[in-house]
């Protein structure tokens, strides 16, 4: 049980934090675990193609460089579909939106990660679920956030409005996977980089809806 709290509970009292911080609550917890379950989906998915041997991967290669293309690309569909549909009104929703979808995401992934790796060692469960359940959150956070962000400057929902945010989810996503620092510096580097990243997004997005609300005062 305490694996199990140490690998899921980070990313959701993060996820948690995020909807607290928003003043206005314009995403509504059913929205939040709708997207926090279709997260879930995509994980479960991949699971079952690896563990059914549909696909043959390298060991090495596919983390550091198909994984992250495979996963933040499927991650991230659902925030397109949100936005071209214009269903996301602010980049604090997009930022909402985006780590439900990477927590759902984690989640299966620390589940399928404990029940095929059962170890004892503590130290494992605590760098997946601070660092690398997070990087999932925060990956896909920040692609909605670009998104949204260039979505509303351009006003545009084309698909190369969605490029910059995904290729940036896809290079940190890489980044991490190469483990070029330490495990406990990565996830050290995730935690204190992602709450500063999104405390800015906050204070934009609450400046912005102040003054779209003003506008209709």
């Amino acid at each position: 049980m305490l694996q199990i709290a140490v690998s899921l509970l980070p990313v959701f009292v993060f996820l948690a934090a995020l909807i607290l911080l928003d003043s206005y609550k314009l995403v509504k917890l059913r929205a939040v675990l709708s997207t926090i379950l279709l997260g879930c989906l995509v994980a479960g998915v991949l699971v079952a193609i690896s563990h059914f041997g549909l696909v043959q991967v390298d060991d090495v290669v596919y983390p550091r460089y198909g994984a992250p293309v495979v996963e933040e690309l499927l991650k991230g569909i659902f925030l397109i579909y949100l936005i071209k549909a214009k269903k996301i009104g602010f980049m604090v929703d997009a930022a909402i939106y985006g780590f439900a979808a990477g927590a759902g995401f984690a989640f299966v992934e620390n589940i399928d990660y404990l029940s095929t790796l059962p170890s004892s060692n503590l130290f494992l469960w605590i760098i997946r679920g601070f660092g690398t359940a997070v990087m999932h959150g925060g990956t896909t956070a920040l692609f909605g956030i670009i998104s949204k962000s260039l979505s509303d400057r351009y006003s545009s929902e084309k698909i190369h409005i969605f490029l910059p945010g995904l290729i940036l989810a896809i290079l940190i996503h890489s980044f991490y996977n190469h483990f070029f620092f330490s495990p406990q510096l990565s996830a050290v580097i995730i935690m204190i980089a992602l709450p500063t990243i999104f405390l800015v997004v906050f204070d934009k997005s609450e400046k912005m809806t102040q003054h779209w609300l003003g506008s209709w005062i």
